[in-house]
């Protein structure tokens, strides 16, 4: 441990120049600090940690602090209950020579470094934070194992499946945001949400939420869904219970250091993590809002002028599809009516899938099936990839096609209906031209039964590290990794794509086009090359954003951003075209 926390330091001491003393802020008046415990609330599991550590500074009493001496114990009584895990993953220690707090992570050789000195924090392959595989970036969420049967499932991570290349230290300038690391009554403190965001939000990929009272830590629908109202269009929220106990804060009118703090740490986590910065030609989210007119309204006291501006920022300006806004503030209350509008690229968007819809209803009156087919043709689609957990895949009757409760059961159905003895099967069409995205799970399952392997590579827009990982799939539930559970060497494969194929439905084209073993019909794709990251602000309002995880294909050793979506090989001029199933057979056997 301590030589790696001296190597961690002579890396950062390379990367900065550090003054031979350090001195407390001249002048600095010594604050009142009140100390107070909270709970803290993980996904619908409710409760896993008591007493929450957080300290209050100058009567302010809805800006919360924590001292840094107090993060990795709190991480790991965190983790421990969440991962049911019998070790602690964090070890935090001083360098009282240079004044820095390092917080390094025991299964990796990663860090966070809190610079007194220079009032910076370094992030020291940030990637694999929390990475329990050891394998940088790989977003895949299952563990490919099943420990009461111990049985490999689903998935298979190759022994040898990865090309990786870490990245730099990245180096967080706090005084650019008016930010620093507070020294009071021998403690080091930083606002407790940016501290949450940075160590367990940002790399979990989960929103941290602070209601007052509480810590809430999951997905955007931990506390509330949205749906639309069939009969009046509107759309409604639905708590969840957890959505009930965070939205029980009462409503209230922030403090001018919670809304000016809250501004600055957006911004510092924009700037940060946000992966479509340099495509969106932002140098500095702070000047973005200041030359939108913004600022007056995020540093409001009333919050729902700051959820109105967060809104119209990121649906607006920022219009990438991927990030959006998605509830208020328990400050402004679920009642408060927030305008949501579109940019010009989701009403494009919109545009389009109307249009395919009304094609849809005029050639499929009935509806369209999961699995369909025609002569010897036989066609699957579905709108999201969605791999639901719970599912005993391993127990369906693949022969009743009632079995299909996800993407992945669905494609197991498939194959058994494909390679079924006398199958009549020579070409493939899967369906993705209205495929919106979902679970990038779902995604590798049908790369890999495709493709024989799904490669998934990834840059980091936080450090500019790259990674590819190779994954195998188990399709025909033998829990074998085997050429049995692949298509690509009998069959004739295609992909459906349009404008509506976007994030995963994007991705999944992408790696069909780089292997050139699938003929893609239809339009361009939509794009979408960030992975979803679920946000809050300091004073609770959830958003999600394009995140630092940005999918590439690779090609001559390079790694080449998806974003602008994949053209097809043959192109499709009417939109009705895409769901004949009959004229896309004729057209696939003109191919040949």
């Amino acid at each position: 441990m301590k030589q790696m926390i001296s190597l961690i330091l002579a890396l950062c001491l390379l990367c900065c120049a550090l003054p031979a003393g350090a001195e407390e802020a001249a002048g600095a008046k010594a604050a009142a600090i009140e100390r107070k415990t909270v709970p803290v609330y993980f996904g619908q599991a409710g409760k896993v940690l008591e007493d929450l550590p957080l300290y209050y500074l100058d009567g302010v009493k809805d800006l919360p602090y924590m001292d840094l001496e107090e993060l990795a114990p709190a991480l790991n009584r965190i983790y421990r209950k969440t991962m049911d895990l019998d070790q602690d993953l964090y070890e935090g220690a001083y360098d009282e020579e240079n004044r820095m707090f390092i917080v390094y992570y025991e299964h990796a050789a990663a860090a966070v470094v809190f610079n007194l000195a220079d009032q910076t924090i370094e992030l020291v392959d940030y990637e694999l934070i929390n990475s329990m595989n050891g394998k940088l970036m790989d977003i895949l969420y299952a563990s490919g194992y099943n420990s009461e049967t111990g049985l490999p499932e689903l998935f298979e991570r190759t022994p040898q499946g990865q090309l990786a290349r870490k990245g730099s230290i990245r180096t967080i300038e706090l005084e650019l945001y008016d930010l620093r690391i507070l020294e009071r009554d021998g403690k080091r403190l930083l606002p407790m949400h940016l501290l949450m965001t940075l160590m367990f939000g940002v790399p979990n990929g989960v929103m941290v939420n602070f209601n007052g009272e509480a810590l809430f830590m999951g997905g955007t629908k931990m506390l509330s869904e949205k749906e639309r109202d069939p009969e009046t269009g509107r759309v409604v929220e639905n708590r969840t219970e957890m959505g009930e106990l965070f939205y029980s804060a009462p409503r209230a009118l922030r403090s001018r250091e919670l809304a000016t703090v809250g501004l600055a740490e957006l911004c510092l986590i924009m700037d940060t993590f946000y992966g479509l910065k340099e495509a969106h030609n932002i140098d500095s989210f702070y000047e973005l809002i200041v030359n939108l007119e913004m600022e007056d309204a995020f540093l409001d006291p009333d919050p729902a002028k700051a959820d109105q501006a967060l809104a119209d920022l990121i649906n607006y300006y920022l219009d990438d599809l991927h990030s959006g806004y998605l509830h208020n503030s328990h400050l402004t209350g679920l009642d408060e009516e927030i305008r949501m509008g579109d940019g010009y690229s989701s009403a494009s968007y919109d545009r389009i899938m109307y249009m395919m819809r009304e094609a849809k209803d005029a050639v499929m009156p009935e509806g369209r099936y999961a699995y369909h087919e025609v002569g010897n043709t036989a066609f699957i689609w579905f709108d999201e990839f969605i791999a639901n957990e719970g599912i005993d895949y391993y127990g369906l009757n693949l022969d009743d096609e009632d079995s299909i409760q996800d993407t992945i059961s669905l494609m197991m159905f498939a194959h058994h209906q494909i390679t079924r003895e006398d199958s009549p099967i020579k070409n493939v069409v899967l369906d993705l031209s209205t495929n919106s995205g979902g679970d990038a799970d779902a995604a590798v399952y049908i790369m890999g039964w495709f493709l024989g392997e799904a490669q998934l590579s990834t840059v980091s827009t936080v450090s500019g590290a790259q990674a590819t990982n190779i994954y195998h799939v188990d399709v025909n539930a033998d829990h074998v990794f085997d050429e049995e559970d692949s298509l690509y060497r009998n069959y004739n494969l295609y992909c459906l794509i349009s404008p509506l194929s976007f994030s995963c439905g994007n991705l999944v084209p992408w790696a069909f086009h780089a292997s050139g073993m699938v003929t893609l019909i239809g339009d361009t794709s939509g794009g979408g090359s960030c992975v979803v990251l679920p946000m809050a602000t300091a004073w609770g309002t959830i958003f999600q954003t394009s995140g630092p995880s940005r999918l590439a294909f690779i090609k001559n050793g390079s790694y080449y951003d998806i974003d602008r979506g994949v053209d097809p090989d043959i192109h499709l001029t009417n939109a009705m075209t895409y769901f004949d199933r009959e004229a896309l057979t004729e057209i696939i056997h003109g191919l040949r």
